[in-house]
């Protein structure tokens, strides 16, 4: 009996050790870099409900700010806050005049936010909106990928196709009728 106790044992263990690393392999980390006046990179990809930690590393000599939306207003942020879509909403520090939510980062210092990213596609603008810092270019895109994104609970979907394109309403121009006469 007791021989039989050890393996199973080990068993366990190994089990518990094992379920440990798939948790950290499920959540995909991304370095920034800030600058003064630029992100590094200027492109994140990412993909809909993916678990992703963007870890935010000053290496300027100013205070910098990561907001991700659409609609900028200069000085004050995005008026469309994407981090609300991904339940980050009022995670900044900002003033009263100040709109969505983001990461303020010291000089010198890294910042980490984690999160999952919602499921529905598009490309948007990440900037920095400290005075000045969106007026000087600092700022980059954001593409949510759709297509890697898992389908939503509890429903069956194939491929989505694209929209179709109605037909040309008028004749080709130079008297082609497109079959080269």
């Amino acid at each position: 009996m007791r021989r039989s106790a050890v393996p199973l044992l080990l068993a366990m263990v190994g089990a518990a050790c094992g379920q440990g690393s798939t948790a950290r392999i499920d959540t995909r980390v991304l370095e920034i870099e800030m600058r003064d006046f630029a992100f590094f990179p200027e492109t994140l990809t990412l993909r809909g409900g993916e678990k992703v930690t963007l870890s935010f590393k000053n290496v300027g000599k100013l205070e910098h700010e990561f907001m991700v939306g659409s609609d900028p207003m200069i000085g004050v942020g995005y008026m469309n806050d994407w981090f609300a879509s991904a339940g980050l909403a009022g995670g900044g520090e900002h003033g009263t005049d100040h709109a969505g939510s983001g990461v303020r980062v010291a000089p010198n210092t890294t910042q980490t936010v984690t999160f999952v990213v919602p499921n529905q596609g598009g490309v948007f603008e990440f900037g920095c909106f400290v005075s000045g810092h969106y007026e000087f270019g600092m700022r980059g895109r954001l593409v949510v990928d759709a297509e890697a994104a898992p389908p939503p609970t509890g429903h069956a979907t194939g491929p989505q196709m694209p929209a179709s394109t109605p037909a040309p309403t008028h004749a080709p121009m130079g008297g082609d009728d497109g079959e080269g006469h």
